[in-house]
């Protein structure tokens, strides 16, 4: 298990293998949006939105199986904290 700290741009990137286990959180530095789906989405396909000013989380418990990808929803950089990991 780690945590790391995951850059987000526009473009959706995988971010958890399916089966693993995960929380995915932004911090309130500043008000940032991330997107949260599973399986590669589509053009045009939004996904579940995690807002650092309402302190959310994502989590494999919430969104289901399947591979785990994720994207930003503002034009700023912005940085996720992911923790992952297999369960035994």
């Amino acid at each position: 298990m780690s945590t790391t700290n995951v850059a987000f741009d526009k473009s959706w990137t995988k971010i958890v293998d399916a089966g693993d286990e995960f929380l995915l959180t932004v911090p309130m530095v500043f008000r940032q949006t991330v997107e949260v789906a599973i399986g590669e989405p589509a053009e045009g396909v939004a996904g579940h939105e995690i807002d650092s000013q309402l302190t959310q989380a994502m989590n494999r418990a919430l969104i289901g199986p399947g591979d785990v990808y994720a994207r930003r929803t503002v034009t700023s950089p912005v940085t996720g904290v992911l923790t992952a990991w297999t369960p035994a």
